[in-house]
């Protein structure tokens, strides 16, 4: 009935990552997770335990609720919820709030229709076409949340390698030289070979060495 004026309508307000400081995501499983944001801006999971969260996968869910955008609405029909993934209880759910403990979303995020993703709002009965947000980055199960990293550190912290198999040892160290900042761009010598090991630098296959590096 005409065009509308001003800005187009959405079924939540526009949000900032930086006001995000809680999410409690539930999977297709009904497995809930729930993160928080520390003082020091850190994320961590503090539901089903209480662990370091992987900050790149949050910051990427957190930076999709910013730019999240909506189409048009697919349907007002509470029966064709389950149909399009967004029935309570039977998808992905995410929640987010600001430091305050307010929601500033509550989502149903649905299948993937004609290139956008179906939400719907809980407590509304309208599903809507969305984009930039996906039920994959929303439901992984709690442990995916974990920050996986072993070590803390990038290829150009290490100095020396040490590789031991039964009845070989190749010690290496980096030379002067080389892109140390690119992959396979740093140069290595070797310091110690026996066994099997590569005993010159003709043998010496530096790719794989800054691979394994």
């Amino acid at each position: 009935k005409g065009q509308r004026k001003g800005p187009p309508e959405r079924p939540v307000p526009a949000i900032k990552a930086a006001d995000v400081a809680r999410l409690e995501l539930t999977n297709e499983k009904n497995e809930k997770t729930v993160l928080e944001k520390t003082g020091t801006g850190e994320w961590r999971v503090k539901e089903p335990g209480d662990w370091k969260a992987d900050q790149q996968g949050v910051k990427q869910l957190v930076d999709s609720l910013e730019k999240l955008t909506f189409a048009d609405m697919a349907s007002e029909n509470v029966d064709k919820w389950v149909e399009l993934g967004v029935a309570d209880g039977k998808g992905a759910r995410i929640a987010a709030k600001n430091g305050a403990g307010a929601t500033l979303a509550d989502l149903h995020v649905g299948k993937a229709v004609g290139g956008y993703t179906m939400v719907r709002a809980d407590g509304k009965k309208e599903t809507w076409q969305a984009g930039g947000i996906y039920p994959y980055t929303i439901g992984r199960a709690p442990s995916g949340w974990r920050d996986h990293a072993i070590f803390d550190l990038t290829a150009a912290d290490l100095d020396k390698l040490t590789v031991e198999a039964p009845g070989s040892k190749l010690i290496l160290a980096k030379e002067a030289g080389g892109d140390k900042d690119k992959p396979n761009g740093a140069k290595w010598k070797i310091v110690e070979a026996t066994g099997t090991a590569p005993k010159t630098a003709a043998d010496l296959d530096e790719t794989q060495v800054n691979a394994a590096v």
